[in-house]
């Protein structure tokens, strides 16, 4: 009796010792036969069933090597952000596959981050959830910017309580965007806005803004006009110079040329003037009209500016009033 009790414990201690062992085999062995099919439909470009296959040899060894070969598919299939997070777990590992090839799996690490861009999400209700292109990303606030792959990005965040908030970038590899969340007011979601950017509703609120584009351009024309005032005066002034000198009954005396040659000129270049002022002037009125507001924009410039113009004998002029 004792010595079966003893022959018992023995088969029990070898039976816990070697069966783990055995399955672990069995596993390991399995888990490369699956890595062998898969490098193989990744010659024929097959990458898709390939990334299945190193998924099912992860599940059963959660192995470095199929880590990788995880992460080379998704490389292959565009999935920049998924790529780089498993190639970069794998390459921590001091596994012998990854130590035989770790030269050139760094190499892809480098070419994988060139499609990758920054996103830093900052602000919001603590707690909110990050989500990008659907898939969970954290919680705010996030403990670093997250690394997502280039090209069209969505992010959501959802507070809870209201329609989550939505974002839609496109990205370049390499590029930092950062957006900036609060909380919409009356709102339990998220509303923000990325950096550089204006809100819709600020821009509503304010009634729509004046076109600087025109605002420049009716300056220039003003300026313009206002240089033709001023030559036009000097004209005048030269043209009363000249009456005087040829008023006599002696008619012009010797000299007068520059007085008139200078007159003359100065009268060209008024008109000059004046007709490329009020051209200029015309175009920024134009301007405002075309490029303030849309919708019922029109009726709104309309209310706000009145362009005027008119002539005299003395030359032409424009204004206009407006409020803004």
């Amino acid at each position: 009796m004792i010595l079966l009790r003893a022959w018992s414990l023995v088969l029990a201690i070898i039976a816990a010792v070697f069966v783990p062992a055995v399955a672990r085999a069995q596993s390991n062995a399995s888990a490369d036969r699956l890595i062998e099919e898969g490098i193989a439909l990744r010659e024929r470009d097959q990458n898709e069933p390939a990334l299945e296959k190193f998924r099912g040899a992860y599940e059963r060894s959660h192995s470095a090597r199929a880590l990788a070969q995880i992460a080379l598919a998704e490389q292959a299939l565009g999935r920049w952000s998924e790529a780089e997070r498993h190639l970069d777990e794998a390459l921590r590992s001091h596994d012998r596959w990854i130590e035989q090839h770790r030269r050139l799996l760094r190499q892809e690490l480098e070419r994988i981050a060139t499609h990758i861009a920054i996103v830093e999400v900052t602000g919001g209700t603590p707690g909110a959830t990050v989500r990008v292109n659907g898939a969970p990303a954290g919680s705010l606030p996030l403990g670093a910017p997250l690394r997502v792959s280039a090209g069209h990005v969505v992010v959501e965040i959802d507070a809870g309580g209201g329609t989550p908030f939505r974002r839609e970038l496109d990205l370049e590899g390499g590029a930092h965007e950062r957006v900036d969340v609060e909380l919409g007011p009356g709102r339990g979601s998220e509303s923000a806005t990325p950096e550089g950017a204006t809100s819709q509703s600020a821009s509503e609120s304010s009634g729509g803004g004046v076109p600087v584009a025109a605002i420049v351009v009716l300056a220039a024309g003003g300026a313009v006009l206002a240089g033709a005032a001023v030559t036009g005066a000097l004209a005048l002034s030269a043209q009363a110079d000249l009456d005087e000198m040829c008023g006599g009954d002696l008619g012009c005396p010797a000299g007068f040329e520059p007085t008139r040659d200078e007159g003359a000129t100065l009268a060209t270049v008024t008109d000059i003037g004046l007709a490329l002022g009020a051209v200029t002037v015309g175009a920024g009125i134009a301007l405002l009209f075309l490029l303030d507001g849309d919708g019922d924009g029109d009726r709104d410039t309309a209310a706000r500016y009145r362009p005027t113009a008119a002539c005299d004998a003395h030359g032409c002029g424009a204004a206009i009033e407006g409020r803004f």
